[in-house]
Formats: structure tokens, sequence, C-alpha cells
């Protein structure tokens, strides 16, 4: 009888197999424990919408008289300044100044002669008081026909309420306009826009203003700015639509309602990236542990402590490490509301745990 046995390149090659599929084990439960550590310290308390969109506060010049276009002093997408002209109107029609002063110095002159009147004639002194009278109303009378025309000829000139760019220009030379009618929009500059995010109800439980955002632009994933909330808004946005909801008739469907939040942007150096433009989608990133909070991302040791609001913000797990001395149970302690009991002595929440890691208010 003959006994069958292994070659050694065959053991050689099961070994490796095997020492192969402990190795991709080991590597996919490293990357777990790390997913894991990440979403218990960090990633449970960062809220993410792409229903975000860059805003600014766009004015729409439009014509406060009527006439012809005679001059269109800037192009589109032009910078301008706070009161230089955009566009100008004839002023043919408008140029009274020069009766409307005629006017003023003939009532006045009026009134003097009244007043002089008064003066050499005491026998009919109720009818030079009334002459009088009657002149100084029509001296205001006349002063504020002044000031109308020169109201009305300095409305010729439509100017830049403020530092921006122009566009969507709608005049054109020649062109005769109304009062009201639109003529060109001018934004605000990149540094004065702000992110309006459209957040789930379901997302704004821990959500409060000087929350930490990060903002990551579609056109350019790389160009990732910093802000924080600056407010949310006191209802939901189906509230503010042209047609409300109303659920009390009809059958029901329930919806996610969402809530706009707005977010400034910060700028250290005061200039705000290429890619700011107003109606641009961004993806933003509220980290809810607070406005100390600090994003260390998958692969950090150990993170900064920072004092946050409430054990479950940014006073929990999220922002304080857990130490070694600190046992599993009182960590989930520190990662959840209170009331808590601490498992060991040393893991006291008072009154510090670590440097810069406080108890929360």
């Amino acid at each position: 009888m003959t006994a069958i046995t292994e070659s050694p390149p065959a053991i050689a090659s099961g070994l490796g197999k095997t020492a192969l599929r402990i190795a991709l084990a080991l590597l996919l439960l490293a990357a777990a424990a790390l997913t894991a550590r990440w979403w218990f310290a960090e990633g449970r308390f960062i809220e993410t919408t792409d229903n975000a969109y860059v805003q600014a506060d766009i004015a729409t010049l439009a014509a406060r008289i009527d006439g012809d276009v005679i001059a269109v002093r800037v192009a589109d997408n032009q910078a301008v300044k706070a009161g230089d002209a955009l566009i100008e109107l004839d002023p043919k029609d408008w140029q009274a100044n020069d009766q409307a002063v005629a006017a003023l110095r003939k009532a006045e002159a009026g009134l003097n002669l009244a007043t002089a009147q008064r003066a050499v004639s005491e026998q009919a002194l109720g009818v030079a008081e009334a002459q009088v009278q009657s002149a100084e109303a029509r001296v205001v009378s006349a002063e504020a026909a002044l000031r109308l025309a020169e109201s009305n000829l300095a409305n010729t000139s439509v100017r830049a309420p403020f530092d921006g760019v122009v566009g969507n220009r709608a005049a054109q030379l020649g062109q005769h306009v109304q009062p009201g009618q639109q003529l060109i929009a001018i934004a605000p500059p990149a540094a004065r826009m702000f992110v309006v995010a459209n957040f789930k109800e379901t997302q704004l439980r821990r959500m409060h203003p000087g929350d930490r955002v990060r903002l990551v632009p579609d056109i350019d994933p790389e160009g990732a700015v910093s802000g924080h909330v600056d407010s949310l808004a006191p209802a939901t946005g189906a509230l503010f639509s042209l047609l409300p909801p109303e659920n009390a008739t009809g059958n029901f469907t329930k919806v996610v309602q969402r809530v706009p939040v707005r977010i400034v942007l910060e700028l250290p150096d005061g200039k705000a990236p290429t890619w700011v433009r107003a109606g641009l989608s961004v993806t933003a990133e509220v980290d809810t542990r607070g406005a100390d909070a600090v994003r260390h991302g998958l692969f950090s040791v150990r993170g900064t402590c920072n004092p946050g609001r409430r054990w479950g913000g940014g006073g929990g797990s999220g922002s304080c490490r857990w130490c070694s001395a600190c046992s599993w149970r009182s960590w989930i302690s520190r990662s959840f509301r209170p009331p808590y009991r601490i498992s060991r002595r040393d893991c006291r929440p008072r009154p510090m745990r670590r440097r810069g890691c406080r108890r929360a208010i």
C-alpha cells in the first residue's frame, strides 16, 4: 500500500492562501474599526445635504421716470463701484430747473410786495395779511416744484447702489423706458454671498447657530470652503411658497419638510474663491458638536478636546476622545444624554478628564 503525501510546493501554496485570507480579514477588520471609531467620534454628528445653493442679495435697478436711453456706460459682467453711473436717460424733458427757479423768485417777490403793502396800509390790515399768507403759500409751492424738478433730473442717471458686478442688462440704446421698468441688475461681490441649505426636519435636532460647516461645490470638489450656521428659518420652505400646503383637505401623504438654513462663508484673507457665484450648487456638511468642534478625519489618532454645549454634542465622544483609563461603559455614558453614572473613578466628569475637556453646562 502506497502512502500519498503532499509535495512541499502544495503545502506552501496552501499556507500562502491562508496567510492571504488572514491578512485580508485583518485589513477589513481594521477598516471597519477605523470607520466605527470615526462614526462614533465624529461621523454621527455630521448632517449633510446637497440641497444647498449659493445666494446673494441681488439688486434689480429700474427706471423712476420715463425717457429715452441715451447712454449705457457699463457692459455685462463689469465690476462697478457704489455711485457709478450705469445708464443715462434723456434729461431734456426734465430740465425744468430754470422754470422752477423763476417761479420761486416770482413767489418771493410777491411775498416781499405783500409785506411792504401791509406795512404801509394799516387801514387794510386784514387784506394785507391775507395777501402775505397767499404769497407764502406760493413760495412753499414753488420750492416743492423746484425740489421735484431737481429729483427728476437726478433720476435720469441710474447709479450703482453698492460695489458689485452688473449683469442681466435689459436697457438698450435709444429704448424708451417707463417708470418701474427693469433696466439692469447688480450682484454683490463674492465675499458678501452666502449659502442657503435646505435640511430635512429630522436633521435639525442638534443644529444651532454657530455650528461649523464645510461647503463642497459641485463645480470644484477640491475647492471646499469653511463657514458657520448663521440662522435657521422661522418656518419651513413650503409655508413661504406661493401655494402653501393644506393638509386638512383631501388625501394626506406625509412628506418630510425642509427648513432653510443660512450659512455664512468664512474667508480668512477676505477673498472668496473664484468659483463662488450666486445660484451654484454645493454640498453642506454641518458639524453639530458646536462652534469649537474640530474635524480630524478617519485616520486621526487623537483629537483636540473641545468644550461643547451638552453631553451628546461637543462634550461627548465626538470631541473628547476615549482614554485608556475609562471603561467602555463610561465612554458610552459620555456619548449620550445624562443622567448616567460614571463606572470608574478615574473618569469623573469634574473638573476635567483631559486638558481642554470640561463638563458641558
